[in-house]
């Protein structure tokens, strides 16, 4: 958090707030931090596209040599564009057989998600050469707002049966089984609940992949105190035991990767004192920029440093909105309108979710380990949002 406050003495006084603030070098800090931890285990890391959709990143992981994981058209196209192989880039998601077919893509990789997809899609596998994955729907993935529901994506244990004698029947085979459950997972056990649920129905229905595919969901670091990661890791690189036919693991982390790479500066505009506590009035907020805030918690900083007595606050963004609040906390007393709020690990979902009615799309700037400055997207004024309505 140190080396964010220098970035921000580099950037002040002329910063122009809300804005989101990127460092560039920190995703392969990530990547390389789990290839440590991991120890040459055969792993392919795909990066999850929607994540963090930022070009400059997407130019930056291009040069890495790794694959991208998109789950939509214009990802896939924003991929191609920037020069990814179809054999660089795994195509994820719902309802594909929309959009997919439009495409020819040899030695692409498609996890099907459903029957129909299959349907639809089989002949354009053969054709193209695609590596075949079916995303698995198993008991461990649940719906995390009401876990009496098991979510929309994967096939189940029979419909894995059927797509497998769809796929085989038409003289190709099943190269992938993938499963994804969910985002910024709490517990590691899950992995290895749904890896040995998927065992026995590869075992049943003489499904022999080559690639184990275990999306996403690692948390970021900074932030989940209830994961434990080393357990994590000796579940992954069990893998090739429960599946003998496995060449290769692979992991599509977006959270674990980005998260830490990117904050929100927002700058205080009025302070209201009320017997229940006093409120800070910001030009970001839930609403127009940390969306994700209603479910999650984030560490929150402040710029210049203040010290003090401290009192329980509330820290809420423009609107008139009672839920645009980014936390309650106690916050230093001697906080005053111009000073900054530092939203720490912005750099998962949080850009992709933006919305644009109060501020408009805002300054996006990267800074390097060389104290290079990037304005990676200019914010937008009035007439460049109205002018779309």
């Amino acid at each position: 958090m140190n080396n964010w406050i220098k970035i921000i003495d580099l950037l002040a006084p002329n910063i122009m707030t809300p804005c989101y603030i990127y460092n560039t070098n920190s995703i392969f800090d990530n990547l390389q931090y789990l290839k440590n931890a991991f120890n040459n285990i055969p792993i392919k890391y795909w990066l999850s596209f929607k994540t963090h959709p930022l070009r400059k990143l997407i130019d930056q992981w291009y040069y890495s040599e790794n694959g991208i994981e998109v789950v939509s058209e214009y990802e896939l196209l924003a991929a191609l564009s920037t020069g990814f192989k179809p054999n660089r880039i795994l195509v994820n998601g719902p309802a594909k057989h929309n959009w997919l077919y439009k495409y020819t893509l040899k030695n692409l990789n498609v996890n099907f998600d459903s029957i129909n997809e299959i349907s639809y899609l089989l002949q354009q596998a053969r054709n193209q050469n695609w590596v075949i994955g079916l995303r698995v729907k198993t008991s461990a993935e649940c719906d995390v707002d009401d876990q009496l529901y098991g979510g929309q994506f994967g096939l189940s244990s029979d419909e894995i049966n059927e797509a497998n004698i769809k796929i085989t029947d038409f003289g190709l085979r099943v190269d992938t089984i993938h499963f994804h459950l969910g985002s910024d997972i709490i517990d590691e056990n899950l992995f290895q609940k749904a890896l040995d649920e998927i065992a026995i129905i590869c075992t049943n229905y003489n499904v022999s992949p080559l690639f184990i595919d275990c999306g996403g969901g690692l948390p970021s670091l900074s932030r989940c105190n209830s994961f434990n990661y080393h357990n994590y890791y000796k579940i992954i690189a069990n893998i090739f035991r429960i599946f003998p036919s496995a060449k290769e693991i692979w992991l599509e982390n977006g959270r674990f990767l980005t998260s830490n790479t990117t904050i929100l500066l927002i700058k205080i505009l009025d302070i209201k004192d009320r017997p229940e506590c006093r409120y800070y009035i910001c030009d970001g907020g839930r609403t127009n920029h940390a969306l994700v805030s209603d479910w999650e918690k984030h560490n929150i900083g402040w710029y210049p440093n203040k010290t003090g007595a401290y009192k329980f606050s509330t820290i809420c963004g423009p609107t008139c909105m009672h839920f645009d609040r980014l936390d309650r906390l106690n916050l230093p007393t001697s906080l005053s309108i111009g000073d900054f709020f530092i939203w720490y690990d912005a750099g998962a979902y949080h850009i992709p979710w933006e919305t644009r009615f109060s501020n408009g799309l805002v300054d996006i700037i990267s800074i390097n380990n060389h104290d290079n400055i990037e304005t990676l997207r200019i914010r937008e004024d009035f007439h460049s949002w109205w002018r779309q309505h």
